[in-house]
């Protein structure tokens, strides 16, 4: 007699998301590994400045949460710690909702994941994705700092994605890191050639720069708060506050060229 009772992946799928992000979601979850639940956390500001979660719906399957936090300003590390914590399994695997993942690296992830050994504590994958402003042309970005017209139309770079979830301790408000608690346990990482394709770099100036001045903002924080920050948020904090400067002055330049 066929069994009913489905075969658990050890394996939970995690994301953060604002209520703008959510119509992206769907082609998201067209391709994911098989995971035994799916945590969805929705972030907004409390009106009364108390955190409070909320389960919003849940199929079973799908949990949906509407999380209000009571910091200042948002806090990426938080709400990553955060909707990890609704997991109780023994991996965790995040996404974005601008991510997607081909169908054989799916594969791989389940038919890996349970063989890994004890002292695996993370898997790196690759992220990559088109890069380009649809209101200004490479030209005249050469001259911006700290954007490499050379990657500009294409980037990778490398990112931790799966995670045994008693060791994953998220960091940072802006850019936030996981990589020192994978250290700190004594796990070793397994990097793979799994690539993971981001969409949320196909943008406009105007809505590039109110990224970076958020980006900006929180990092300042950060900076303020933590004084045994990494060196790697200055550099952050550099880099985007040149860039920053540089893309407004393109901006009020194609303004005035365009009202001319």
């Amino acid at each position: 007699m066929e069994s009913n009772v489905r075969e658990r992946s050890d394996l939970d799928l995690c994301i953060i998301a604002s209520s703008n992000d959510l119509p992206r979601l769907e082609n998201t979850l067209k391709f994911i590994p098989k995971v035994d639940n799916i945590y969805i956390l929705e972030n907004e500001k409390s009106d009364n400045g108390e955190e409070s979660l909320e389960l919003v719906h849940s199929t079973g399957t799908i949990h949906h949460y509407l999380w209000k936090w009571n910091d200042t300003d948002f806090h990426f590390a938080n709400a990553r710690n955060k909707v990890f914590s609704l997991s109780s399994n023994k991996w965790v695997f995040w996404m974005d909702c601008d991510d997607s993942l081909h169908p054989s690296d799916c594969e791989w992830i389940n038919n890996n994941v349970p063989t890994f050994a004890d002292d695996i504590g993370a898997i790196m994958f690759g992220c990559s994705g088109s890069a380009y402003f649809e209101d200004c042309t490479l030209d005249e970005l050469k001259d911006i700092p700290g954007i490499s017209v050379d990657n500009w139309g294409y980037w990778s770079s490398p990112t931790i994605r799966i995670l045994r979830r008693e060791i994953a301790h998220w960091t940072g408000r802006v850019h936030e890191q996981v990589l020192n608690s994978i250290m700190n346990s004594n796990h070793k990482m397994l990097i793979s050639d799994i690539m993971v394709k981001h969409r949320g770099y196909v943008t406009t100036l105007d809505t590039y720069i109110k990224k970076m001045e958020r980006n900006k903002k929180l990092l300042e924080m950060e900076l303020k708060e933590n004084t045994n920050f990494d060196t790697i948020y200055m550099e952050y904090l550099g880099n985007t506050t040149n860039s920053l400067k540089g893309l407004k002055e393109l901006r009020d330049k194609k303004q005035t060229s365009d009202s001319a």
